[in-house]
């Protein structure tokens, strides 16, 4: 858990100099501008978007499973960590009641269903 926290504190940058050197470095990024490019300019259009750093905590990230619009599973992003207080207590295994009712509060309040423009993808919260 230490260790997949100080990877994350790890990709925060403090300039615009950082910024750049860490995308012209990434392997993720080189990935998906060799595919996006292979495709063809007419499914080019990307966006980079800048914002300012929000140190979560581990613990609460998660990922939503969306199909036809409709939030179908929602699990911790961090998959290879157990994070037990995370547990619904009466029910092993399921995620707490109080994390899930946020989860899909947050999904309906803000209308995600209709902002979700693919038949399939994941949604991070």
């Amino acid at each position: 858990r230490v260790m997949v926290e100080s990877i994350g504190k790890a990709l925060k940058v403090y300039d615009a100099k950082d910024f750049f050197s860490f995308i012209n470095k990434s392997r993720r990024v080189r990935s998906d501008l060799d595919l996006f490019f292979g495709l063809g300019e007419e499914c080019w259009d990307n966006n980079i978007v800048v914002r300012k750093w929000e140190d979560i905590p581990l613990v609460h990230e998660f990922r939503g499973i969306c199909i036809d619009g409709q939030l179908t599973g929602i699990c911790q992003y961090a998959q290879d960590i157990y994070f037990e207080e995370l547990l619904d207590v009466d029910h092993p295994g399921a995620l707490s009641v109080p994390i899930l009712e946020k989860i899909l509060s947050f999904w309906k309040e803000e209308k995600l269903s209709e902002k979700i423009i693919f038949e399939t993808c994941c949604v991070d919260f």
